[in-house]
Formats: structure tokens, sequence, C-alpha cells
């Protein structure tokens, strides 16, 4: 099944590839389209992972993250 929580708010600020991730995650969701999604969905926990490890986001943006793509 796909999930997004539509009540978590994602800020503002997150990194503009990451962002690109999210939209293109968002894009497949809408469109019903799983295999693209699902596919998405692991470049999307991937690289939250690497953003967090390398300081360009926090801790509490990827909880946000995890929580409204269903990671957590």
């Amino acid at each position: 099944m796909l999930y997004i929580d539509p009540d978590i708010l994602l800020p503002d600020n997150l990194p503009k590839g990451l962002k690109e991730d999210i939209s293109n995650l968002e894009k497949y969701y809408n469109e019903n389209n799983e295999n693209e999604y699902w596919l998405q969905l692991d470049v999307v926990e991937f690289n939250t992972k690497a953003y967090q490890i390398n300081g360009k986001i926090s801790k509490n943006d990827l909880q946000l993250i995890f929580r409204k793509y269903g990671f957590a």
C-alpha cells in the first residue's frame, strides 16, 4: 500500500537534492505508480540517512521524513 501522511509538514530548508527525491516520490504516489513509488521510496530512505549522517539535515528532519513516508 502506498503511504504518505498529509498531516506531517516537512521543513522548507531541506537540501535541494532531497527535495527533488521527495517530489519524485510524491509524483509516483499521486500517479498511483506502485513500481516507481517503491523504487523511489528506497532512494528517499537512503538519501535521507546520508544527508543526516553528513550533517545536512537534523535528526528531527530525518524522523519527520521517516514518519511522513511510513519508515517509522
